[in-house]
């Protein structure tokens, strides 16, 4: 069993980082890593779930210098449909 952490705040106990995972991201269910993502963000609160998965993507690609600002912004107008009203990047 991994490291339990008291939340001082509320005097509970907190669970650790690999029970979280293992019981809220299905880690070691023996799944392929493409069903563990599917299956997380696909939950009661799935797109929750989705929406902060693609937003931390997004911001990890940006301080790794894969993706910039404009890049960004472009993901972004042809989310919101504006490709389909004509506005180009």
């Amino acid at each position: 069993m991994g490291k339990v952490t008291i939340n001082h705040q509320r005097g509970r106990e907190m669970a650790s980082r690999e029970e979280i995972l293992r019981s809220r991201t299905h880690k070691d269910d023996g799944l392929k890593l493409e069903e563990r993502v599917f299956y997380t963000l696909t939950d009661e609160r799935g797109s929750d779930r989705l929406c902060k998965a693609v937003s931390l993507l997004i911001a990890w690609l940006r301080d790794r210098e894969v993706l910039n600002d404009d890049d960004i912004d472009a993901i972004l107008l042809e989310t919101v449909g504006g490709e389909a009203a004509g506005v180009k990047p």
